[in-house]
């Protein structure tokens, strides 16, 4: 089991209340895993409840024993797209601390989402990708200058849930160094059809839960990255 599983890495969500990253890294690391998608969240990975040493010591174990492939940012509490500009700038001072901590990590790259629209009464489109480009304004230039890499997922609640248009958008936004993070979970939660091909911006992940037919081996009850990450 150990040798399958050092082709994967975890995504740490169903541990965000259980202990901290460091504890759950040396956890995954014991049962063979090769990698790891920290999730930020207060009490398990917080940039405002670590400090330099607390950083350098969760680096040195992930350097030590398994691949940091990405942070992940938490999908409640924050909007990137919303209307009012205060909680824009809230969610934005947010994930530029995200970003600098996932540098300070070594992290290959920062899990984002564009955004969510109200589901009563949205906003006009233009305008939440117009508030998103904003945003990426700073993002973007920030995770060069500290050593890593924005990763835009579709987010079945965001408003870009699809690959097209989230595809469609980023190409948009012209900045190469950016890529789409695509989930098929997410993908087959909105009905979406993903038999679709890794070309063009997108990389791609696939959680594996037990009971879903998959072309790959299923064990255990986490959820599972694949190493799609590693694309160029």
């Amino acid at each position: 089991m150990k040798r399958a599983a050092a082709g994967f890495g975890v995504n740490t969500y169903s541990y965000i209340f259980g202990g901290s990253a460091a504890d759950t890294v040396a956890r995954l690391a014991d049962q063979g895993y090769g990698g790891v998608e920290l999730m930020f969240f207060p009490g398990h990975l917080w940039p405002a409840e670590l400090d330099a040493s607390a950083l350098s010591g969760l680096r040195k174990l992930c350097e030590a024993r398994l691949r940091l492939v990405a942070v992940n940012m938490p999908n409640v509490d924050m909007n990137i797209a919303a209307a009012a500009e205060e909680m824009r700038s809230y969610t934005l001072d947010l994930l530029v601390r995200f970003v600098r901590c996932a540098g300070e990590l070594g992290a290959g790259g920062v899990i984002v989402g564009p955004g969510k629209a109200n589901p009563l009464f949205p906003m006009p489109r233009d305008r939440m990708i117009s508030h998103f480009y904003r945003a990426l304004d700073t993002l973007a230039p920030l995770a060069r200058q500290v050593g890593t890499r924005l990763f835009i997922e579709n987010m079945p609640f965001a408003f870009l849930p699809d690959a097209e248009s989230l595809m469609n958008v980023i190409d948009g936004y012209g900045d190469e160094s950016i890529r789409v993070i695509y989930d098929v979970a997410n993908a087959h939660f909105i009905g979406e059809d993903y038999g679709v091909s890794a070309t063009g911006s997108a990389w791609f992940i696939f959680p594996i839960r037990p009971g879903r037919v998959t072309s790959t081996i299923l064990w255990g009850a986490e959820m599972f990255r694949s190493q799609a990450f590693q694309l160029p």
